[in-house]
């Protein structure tokens, strides 16, 4: 999966919804499972969208109510480059691999 070209842009303390949705599944799914902390690790994009994603994150977890019933997820998330992180950079191939197959129908939607 490529980079994208610019930055995203992301209002102040503001969780977009996809990260919202994973940590949804992620807190879900160790607490089913019975898993202690989990530790989000994602692709460096752009220093500051990646500074702007860890506050919104540590600021959903913190302020909001539904966000401290989490107790699964450590509350600062890391970002590293795929370029320089094989096991990172493996993730990141095969989320596209799904992600892809998804698309085009190939592969039903997963439920963890």
């Amino acid at each position: 999966m490529d980079k994208p070209d610019e930055p995203i842009i992301v209002p102040e303390h503001h969780l977009p919804k996809q990260y919202y949705l994973l940590l949804k599944k992620v807190e879900f799914y160790c607490n089913h499972h019975h898993y202690g902390k989990a530790m989000m690790i994602f692709d460096e994009v752009h220093e500051d969208a990646d500074r702007k994603i860890a506050e919104a994150i540590t600021g959903f977890l913190f302020k909001t109510k539904f966000g401290r019933s989490f107790h699964h997820i450590l509350e600062m998330p890391l970002f590293v480059s795929s370029a320089v992180t094989p096991a990172v950079q493996f993730a990141d191939i095969f989320a596209g691999i799904v992600r892809h197959r998804q698309k085009a129908g190939n592969l039903p939607a997963l439920n963890l």
